[in-house]
Order: structure tokens, then C-alpha cells, then sequence
């Protein structure tokens, strides 16, 4: 009775998602909260009991994980937080599924393509969840933060096995060479005696099986398949008869392959004069026929005979155009693309000023590292003081490079007017570079009306480019570069700006400094927070 109730609902199941499963296909598929999302996520888990490969189980949970994220921005618009927690369980679910399956394929080959597949994700996936992260609300922040950080350990696992793999393929290259050099050695060195014979035999027959298997593994080609490569090679040779009389084989480049019927010797010259066969010709090359017969006399002709000297045939053949291939300087590994990273988590709460190389430019002892409100990780820092405050970091020197950073308003209303702007990010060539020191730098402002506003140098003004939610974490990026010294800017991953020039940018030489400013001087209450320069 129980087999028959849970085949009764199995069957059930399938009726209703098959017709789901069809318009999945063609758009975001059914969203969490829907009446039909359990039977849609319990025909994938379904699915997947019944897909017994690794390499396939583990395909199948990326093909489910990237229609849980479609699913994660759609419900992020509309800001349901049960049903972004819902996507993202099932999301995380698949992720690791993948990460886990992909460590049973045998094939070294093929668990490297996966390998790099679920990297790839994973990492887009960051960026995807990230750009959500401020658009659901704030009860369903942590599961999203949760989400990126596994994304982000299931990258760093999957390079983590590549990286493994790599190493055992190279080994694995290394034991096929010294078991190809044993062969080679007893089959030079046979030894005496029909016993010590057999037991060679089979030594030779057990590493030949060995050497067979390492290629599999690494992934060289069999005997077999070499055999067919070769054949398939010989398949392209053409047999041609030469004024000598003699009959070869020749390959696409007109080199000689093998002789097939030897030239004749002069006192096998036929009565009658030489005449060549008719050649056939083509675009590219030309030779004889091969199917010309040759008549060898039984007979010797008793009378002189003049022994013509074979002329080498050329066989003309087409010339590759040379390709010229530039040499490319190598990228330093590990070379920065951003002037300051930090999270600020090993910092000790309180004064940021001293901590991990931030110094104040002016009243920097305002800004403060706590733990009540953060991005990422377990800190970040916070102004609201009633003052202008400055602090900086120095950093690696770029003269192209990214600067990212979340930044949190508190208030801002209470900010009071400031036409540049209350809350500012600026990166520089020195400390908070200045006009008055001449030195080059790129600013953005967050103003309390609720506009992101990067600092123009032609009208010397900061000009709106985007507007920000108070009390929601924002990401902005500011980007440069030094081939006609621009910079440009966004905000949540959205529209770049076009490139400007920034300040002072005939001084141009490469940013290395990244500064936070927050002026209250003419507010009464509010803040601003800072976390995660990347």
C-alpha cells in the first residue's frame, strides 16, 4: 500500500511539473512563493536521485543553481524576504552539490573542464548576488552575505582542485615516461631461457597495459588511436610513378613516404622511347597518374641503348602565408588592480586613526571601527561627528587601476546642505591631494538630497550621476586610467558614467592614496558608514 501511495504521488508530480519544466525553458521559471515551486524544486531533487554520473549530477546542480539566482533577482524586485531565503537555500544546496560531485570523476580531463565551469560561475555569481544584496530587505541580507561567501569558498575550492589536479597529471606524465623507459629496456634486453622468456612476456604485456591505462588517465592518446591517426594520414598520400619507372607513395608536401615498385635498371630499358604518363593537374599541386601500367621486358636489347639520367619531378605545392605572431610580455601575477583592500576586521574596535596604516588628514580620530553595523565580514567604520573629517590610507601606486567601496548613510536628512556633498570617497597621489598642492585626484560625493556626484575639474563643481537609498549599503567604483588620464564611475554594478578628466591631471603619474571625507559641520545628526574597499 505505502509503494503504491508513493507511486501514485511520484506520478502526480510529473503531471504537474512537466507542463512547468516546458515554460522554465523559455523564462525565469516559477518563483519561490508559488503554489507550483515545490513541485518544480522536487522534480529537480528527483531528477538529480536518478542521474547516477558525478561529472552529470554535478552539470545538472549548476544548470539548477544559475535558475535559483534568476529566481533571487526576481524576488529581490518584488522584496520578499521569505522567498529570497527560499531561493538562496536551494541555491546554496546545488552550489555545494556541484563542488562535492565534481571530486568523484575519474577522467582528470574532464573533472578540470567542470572544475573551471563551477569557478566560472561562482565567481559571476558574486556579482550578480552582490548587485542584489541592496535591493532585498534587510531581514534577508544575511542569507544573500551567506550566499556570497559560499560562492566565494566554492571558487576558491574548485581553483583549489584544479590546482591538485594539475599536480597529479603532471606526476602521472612522469610515471608513463619511466614505465615507457622499463618497456623500452626488456624489450633492447631480452634475457636467456624460455622461463625467464615468458616471464618478460608477461612483464612487457603487464606494462604495456599500464602505460595504456596512465594515458587514459592523463589523457594521451591510445595505441589504437594512433594506429587510426596514422592511417587516417595515410589516407591523404598519393601513389605516383616517376620517370625513373619507379612507383612511390608521396604525402600532401611531396616527400617520398615509402617505394612501392624500384626503378628500372638500364639494361631493363623498354624498346621504345620513354614517354611520361599524362599528368593530372589541380589548384595546387600537380602529378602523374598512378594508375599507368609498367611493361618490363623479359628480354635484353641486344643493341646500345641510352640511358637517360631521371629528372627529379618537383611537385609544386601551396606555401602557407606566414603568419607573424606577436610576442605578448607576460602579466605579473598577483599585480594589484585596486590601491587599498580592507575589511577592516582585524582592526580593534574604536579610533580608526593608527589602525593598519590609516592616518587622519584633518580630525581623522572621528572615524571609528565597530561592530554594530557592517557589509561584510564582522566590522567596518563610522562617522558622526559634528566636524570636517579626513582620513587616508596609501596604497600600491596605479596608473590604471579600479577603486571599490560600500558606503552606508544614517540620516541623511539631518546632514544639513552642503552643495558638494556630505560623504565623499576620493582617491589621490599623496594624502588627500588638494588644488592648491597640485596634485592629481578623482572624487565622489554623496549628497544628503539623495544624489551620487563625481567631482567635474572643467566646471569645478561635483556633478549628479545617480541617486542612493539612505539606510541601504551602496557600492561605488571609480575607475581610471592613464592613456588620456580619465576616470569613470557607477554605483550597484549599474551604467558606467562616460570618461572624464579629473583634477589637476596633467600632474598625472598613478593614484596611491584612498581618502574618506564626512562633513556635519552644518548638520544636526546622522552618519555614515564604510566597509570593504576592494
Amino acid at each position: 500500500m505505502k509503494k503504491l501511495t508513493a507511486l501514485s504521488t511520484l506520478f502526480i508530480l510529473l503531471i504537474f511539473v512537466a507542463p512547468i519544466q516546458v515554460s522554465a525553458a523559455t523564462n525565469a521559471g516559477v518563483k519561490p512563493g508559488s503554489f507550483f515551486y515545490f513541485f518544480d524544486t522536487t522534480f529537480e531533487n528527483v531528477s538529480l536521485f536518478f542521474t547516477f554520473s558525478p561529472e552529470k549530477k554535478a552539470q545538472k546542480a549548476l544548470e539548477y543553481a544559475d535558475e535559483r539566482l534568476t529566481e533571487i533577482e526576481a524576488v529581490a524586485e518584488e522584496k520578499n524576504p521569505d522567498a529570497v531565503k527560499t531561493a538562496i537555500a536551494n541555491y546554496e544546496s546545488n552550489i555545494s552539490l556541484a563542488v562535492e560531485k565534481s571530486k568523484d570523476i575519474k577522467d582528470k580531463g574532464r573533472a578540470e573542464t567542470l572544475l573551471n565551469s563551477i569557478a566560472d560561475n561562482t565567481s559571476k555569481n558574486q556579482e550578480v548576488l552582490a548587485a542584489v544584496l541592496i535591493k532585498v530587505p534587510e531581514e534577508a541580507r544575511e542569507a544573500i552575505t551567506r550566499a556570497i561567501e559560499l560562492s566565494r569558498k566554492g571558487q576558491e575550492e574548485a581553483a583549489k582542485q584544479i590546482a591538485e589536479l594539475k599536480k597529479e597529471v603532471s606526476e602521472l606524465k612522469q610515471e608513463l615516461e619511466n614505465l615507457k623507459g622499463e618497456l623500452k629496456d626488456k624489450e633492447e634486453k631480452p634475457e636467456v631461457g624460455d622461463d625467464k622468456k615468458n616471464e618478460q612476456t608477461k612483464a612487457i604485456d603487464k606494462l604495456k597495459n599500464e602505460i595504456e591505462s596512465l594515458k587514459k588517465k592523463v589523457g594521451e592518446p591510445s595505441q589504437k588511436e594512433t594506429k587510426a591517426e596514422e592511417k587516417k594520414e595515410q589516407s591523404k598520400n598519393s601513389v605516383v610513378t616517376l620517370p625513373s619507372g619507379a612507383v612511390v607513395e608521396m604525402d600532401a608536401s611531396g616527400n617520398i613516404v615509402r617505394t612501392i615498385v624500384e626503378a628500372q635498371s638500364p639494361t631493363q630499358t623498354s624498346s621504345s622511347p620513354y614517354i611520361p604518363p599524362t599528368p593530372t593537374s589541380s589548384n595546387s599541386t600537380s602529378t602523374y597518374a598512378s594508375s599507368t601500367a609498367l611493361t618490363i621486358p623479359t628480354t635484353v636489347v641486344p643493341t646500345p641503348v641510352t640511358v637517360l639520367t631521371p629528372t627529379p619531378i618537383l611537385i609544386p605545392t601551396t606555401t602557407p602565408p606566414v603568419t607573424t605572431i606577436p610576442t605578448l610580455t607576460p602579466t605579473p601575477q598577483n599585480q594589484p588592480t585596486s590601491i587599498v583592500q580592507d575589511s577592516f576586521d582585524a582592526y580593534n574596535k574604536g579610533a580608526l586613526k593608527g589602525q593598519g596604516g590609516w592616518n587622519s588628514y584633518v580630525n581623522g580620530s572621528n572615524f571609528v571601527v565597530v561592530d554594530t553595523e557592517v557589509f561584510g565580514g564582522i566590522k567596518a567604520i563610522y562617522n558622526q561627528t559634528k566636524a570636517d573629517s579626513v582620513i587616508t590610507k596609501t596604497g600600491s601606486l596605479l596608473a590604471d587601476g579600479k577603486q571599490a567601496v560600500y558606503v552606508k548613510t544614517a540620516s541623511r536628512t539631518s546632514w544639513g546642505i552642503h552643495s558638494d556633498g556630505n560623504a565623499q570617497v576620493r582617491v589621490s597621489k599623496n594624502p588627500w591631494a588638494s588644488g592648491a598642492q597640485g596634485l592629481a585626484f578623482a572624487a565622489v560625493s554623496f549628497k544628503g538630497d539623495g544624489n551620487v556626484a563625481y567631482y567635474d575639474s572643467v566646471s569645478d563643481k561635483y556633478k549628479n550621476f545617480a541617486t542612493y537609498e539612505d539606510g541601504v549599503w551602496t557600492l561605488l567604483e571609480i575607475e581610471w586610467r592613464s592613456s588620456d588620464k580619465t576616470a569613470r564611475y557607477r554605483v550597484n554594478s549599474g551604467g558606467w558614467t562616460d570618461w572624464y578628466t579629473f583634477r589637476n591631471a596633467s600632474t598625472f603619474s598613478g593614484f596611491d592614496n584612498v581618502g574618506f571625507d564626512f562633513d556635519l559641520r552644518d548638520g544636526f545628526g546622522g552618519g555614515v558608514y564604510f566597509d570593504s574597499l576592494q
